[in-house]
């Protein structure tokens, strides 16, 4: 093996291990694979074919739900650092990190329900989760914050955000 072909194989396989984190070990993946990500898109098929009965609609609803308990369970939820345990990163990407950073700068302001805000945490954690270890669904949400951003995203489209209608949003908080 010429000493280029073996630099370039350390090299590649340096950036492998650095983007090593707790979600990318193989019990991981195929726990997202077998028990979460493939009920959720069968699900997802059932519900939203045409053909589907109510009964089986219900069914399928209850295979998603159990799927994300499954994932809120199972999985911990992402954060900056180090996972003590495996001694792995939570999350290796920038984005990710921001990603955490964006989750919990939101539920400080989130005053819903403790069962909507669990739900909502689930998806959120879901999110980074899959966009921290899987490129090609990296690769779909940075299409979509890139579309955003050409396109002109407007923001702060004017709502009086007032309490009688939305108690569970906290707009100024103490930091």
């Amino acid at each position: 093996m010429g000493e280029a072909w073996q630099k370039a194989r350390d090299a590649r396989v340096a950036e492998h291990n650095r983007r090593q984190t707790i979600f990318s070990s193989y019990e991981m993946q195929q726990l997202m694979i077998n028990e979460i990500k493939q009920p959720m898109v069968e699900s997802i098929v059932s519900i939203l074919s045409p053909g589907t009965s109510n009964v089986d609609k219900v069914k399928a609803l209850l295979k998603a739900r159990r799927a994300l308990k499954t994932f809120s369970e199972k999985f911990p939820e992402p954060q900056e650092g180090i996972h003590l345990e495996s001694g792995l990163p939570y999350v290796w990407n920038p984005n990710s990190i921001r990603l955490i950073h964006i989750r919990d700068e939101f539920f400080k302001h989130c005053k819903l329900s403790k069962s909507r805000t669990d739900f909502m945490r689930t998806g959120i954690n879901f999110l980074i989760v899959i966009y921290d270890y899987d490129p090609p669904y990296r690769m779909m949400i940075d299409w979509w914050a890139k579309q955003l951003e050409i396109r002109n995203w407007e923001y702060g489209i004017p709502v009086k955000v007032v309490n009688y209608i939305w108690p569970w949003w906290v707009e100024d908080i103490e930091t």
